[in-house]
């Protein structure tokens, strides 16, 4: 409050909840700007819990700039800085959640799977019912990446059970019901793939940017599942613009084995310029992180689609080789059997 003393070590809490807040939000650019003093005035008081929680803002930031090797460094730091102070065990463990996700999105499926399926042990173990949901939100999405459709439906279930006294929230949207979506689309339940469209438009009104464009990429999804590809296009205009404008926020917007099903969406509707633009990303992030296989193979995979050549198809399946995430590996061996087939 004006004019009231704050000690500085809730000074550096509240401006380490204010970051990630705008993090969670997808308000990258606000929490670009905010972290770096946050971290000055945590180093300055000693608060080694904001500390953690604003490193794991910071890994969020270098994620969105596609600096992935500091994501991952920044996030090994606070986990490590978390797990020191026990406060892993806490109602809320955003640096483990951030961990897992990062891990997931980098091809490392097991990683993810592992971590979540542990913290949900320890969390259930101690009673926590609000980490526990949201340990089952994070694993339905590499659940998803791993192929296992089954096992996301069953997460959704036992986080939804939770839903009467914790609401579900933006988490939620972003995870668990976007996981969903794709399930049900890869299974072919018209009936619930409608229900969860109904969540996407929802979801587009939002006062948070990522769960409005994370409803833009569902309502896409559909529409292109239902056969209108020039309304899925249509779906993601702004998504596209922020794309094009390289809007920190937004550059790493979809998952990297996404752009292959950008890539394919955009040609179907005849949209060759929004192909190239979703290869260019793929290709920029794979070359900004060379160690990351998985990002090289994503973006070989959309570069097949593009040039409808054979050779960047196999590169991709010799790239997902040692890679868990079947469901990506699964759609490139699809498209290099289609394209060989079609050579002979």
């Amino acid at each position: 409050m004006p004019g009231r003393y704050c000690p500085g070590s809730l000074r550096a809490r509240l401006l380490a909840l204010l970051c990630l807040g705008l993090s969670m939000a997808g308000e990258n650019q606000a929490a670009e700007q905010a972290v770096a003093g946050a971290l000055q005035t945590a180093d300055a008081t000693g608060d080694r819990a904001a500390k953690a929680t604003l490193m794991m803002v910071d890994s969020a930031v270098r994620f969105h700039r596609m600096d992935w090797t500091e994501a991952f460094r920044q996030a090994d730091r606070a986990a490590a800085l978390a797990a020191g102070l026990d406060i892993v065990h806490s109602l809320w463990v955003p640096e483990a959640l951030w961990h897992s996700f990062l891990s997931n999105a980098a091809g490392r499926s097991a990683e993810a799977l592992a971590a979540a399926e542990e913290g949900i042990r320890n969390t259930r173990n101690q009673g926590r019912t609000a980490a526990t949901r949201m340990w089952l939100m994070n694993r339905s999405r590499a659940l998803l990446d791993v192929g296992r459709l089954a096992d996301v439906r069953a997460d959704a279930e036992a986080a939804s059970a939770m839903t009467d006294k914790l609401g579900m929230g933006n988490f939620a949207d972003v995870t668990l019901r976007y996981a969903m979506m794709r399930a049900v689309l890869h299974t072919n339940d018209q009936q619930a793939a409608r229900e969860y469209a109904m969540e996407a438009r929802r979801m587009r009104s939002d006062s948070a940017p990522l769960v409005r464009d994370a409803g833009s990429w569902m309502l896409a999804l559909m529409a292109d599942f239902e056969g209108r590809p020039d309304r899925a296009m249509a779906e993601l205009d702004d998504v596209m613009v922020a794309l094009a404008e390289e809007r920190p926020g937004l550059v790493s917007l979809l998952d990297p084995a996404d752009a292959p099903v950008l890539v394919r969406m955009a040609l179907r509707a005849g949209a060759h310029d929004r192909a190239a633009q979703a290869v260019g990303l793929a290709e920029r992030r794979a070359a900004l992180n060379p160690d990351l296989a998985f990002l090289a193979a994503t973006a070989a995979h959309a570069r097949g689609l593009l040039d409808n050549d054979l050779g960047p198809f196999l590169r991709a399946v010799r790239l997902y080789e040692d890679c868990p995430r079947t469901m990506a590996r699964a759609s490139a061996l699809e498209d290099a059997g289609r394209k060989l087939a079609a050579t002979r």
